[in-house]
């Protein structure tokens, strides 16, 4: 067994994972719809991150996602009191399932990066290869890591005093206009968007806790 550290989830992994829950189902013995947490927005998606991050790291999750409702629907054909003429469904807790998406969306992303890897290497899960030697060989590394580095090297420079030519450069914009064309790319976009990624606004950068907390990772 691995001892590895999980990549905490992120807000925008959460609000999909809420857009896609179908509104109109029936609600689990916490009597929480889906429908209430689409109607809070921004503030349920926060909640909701904080919450399962809870979940991950503590790895246990609440006792009431353990229990269910058990409903019996007649599959109307054969006698009534007969128990074979009946299928049972039950019915659990929306919350846990906005958690199941997520993970589940986790695990696609990463089973299919593994796919690719292991087709261009020619090899087959039959062969037995952890996934850490499939990345070395091919020298790829985890899109998280590399996510978690850059916010970090952004965060150290951002402590930095303001006379700092790192942190100077990062706000340069240079003289004259840009052509009509599509603008390049830069540096602050991507990191904006790796930010957005694992929950962090700029003000908590500067903060070594949140920042550790957060990306999973220390400062350089």
């Amino acid at each position: 067994m691995v001892n590895q550290e999980v990549d905490r989830i992120s807000k925008e992994k959460v609000r999909t994972a809420i857009r896609k829950m179908k509104s109109g189902k029936s609600v689990g013995p916490d009597e929480i719809p889906v429908e209430a947490w689409k109607c809070l927005g921004e503030m349920a998606v926060e909640f909701l991150t904080r919450l399962f991050n809870r979940i991950l790291e503590g790895e246990k999750m609440p006792e009431e996602w353990r229990r269910s409702v058990l409903v019996l629907i007649f599959k109307n054909k054969g006698d009534v009191q007969t128990c074979s003429n009946y299928r049972g469904i039950k019915l659990i807790s929306h919350t846990m399932k906005l958690l199941e998406k997520v993970i589940k969306a986790r695990l696609r992303e990463e089973v299919a990066e593994l796919k690719m890897l292991r087709f261009s290497l020619g090899v087959i899960r039959m062969d037995r290869i952890r996934n850490e030697f499939i990345r070395g060989t091919a020298h790829v590394g985890c899109f998280g890591d590399k996510l978690s580095k850059a916010v970090r090297w952004f965060g150290h420079v951002q402590r930095r005093d303001m006379g700092y030519i790192g942190r100077r450069m990062l706000r340069m914009e240079p003289p004259g206009r840009r052509k009509k064309e599509r603008p390049s790319r830069r540096f602050m976009d991507a990191v904006r968007e790796d930010m957005q990624v694992v929950g962090l606004k700029e003000a908590d950068v500067e903060d070594r806790g949140v920042l550790r907390r957060m990306i999973r990772c220390g400062d350089p």
